[in-house]
């Protein structure tokens, strides 16, 4: 019994270590227990909360959907997204881009997190230099699409 028990806090440390990084939440990390006990940052209500969140399993599906008060749109996945819509759909975006408008290019927009407008102003006015080439990839595409907003306010 002793031993299930030290087994017990071992784990429950580890798993209140491993999430200790977690920006914002707290030792716990996000999760059902984060919505519980929002706010309390004490040791008790932190424990509580991992437990809870250990108990249910449920920060990865937190994480992977952006729901249970855990944030998804990290700038690596983000641009992940980008990278793969670009690619699915890219003879779409080059008509759009050279239009200034369009579905594709809304979303695009909403998924570089920018104004739809001046997303496609700016893609219709220097198309050129987004498409620098007839063989442009679309991973070129995006890099010199998100390197032009960059500088331009």
């Amino acid at each position: 019994m002793k031993k299930m028990i030290v087994l017990g806090a071992i784990v429950l440390s580890m798993g209140i270590t491993s999430s200790a990084f977690a920006g914002g939440y707290g030792a716990a990390g996000c999760g059902v227990g984060n919505l519980i006990f929002q706010g309390k940052q004490d040791k008790v209500s932190q424990i509580l909360a991992a437990t809870t969140n250990g108990t249910l399993a449920n920060q990865t599906f937190g994480i992977s959907t952006g729901t249970l008060n855990c944030d998804a749109t990290g700038l690596v996945v983000a641009s992940k997204e980008a990278d793969t819509y670009s690619a699915k759909n890219y003879d779409s975006l080059t008509k759009e881009m050279a239009i200034g408008s369009g579905e594709h290019l809304d979303t695009l927009a909403g998924l570089l997190n920018c104004d739809k407008a001046k997303l496609g102003a700016y893609s219709r006015a220097h198309y050129s230099e987004i498409f620098a080439s007839n063989n442009t990839t679309s991973t070129e595409m995006l890099s010199a699409l998100v390197k032009g907003l960059g500088s331009n306010s």
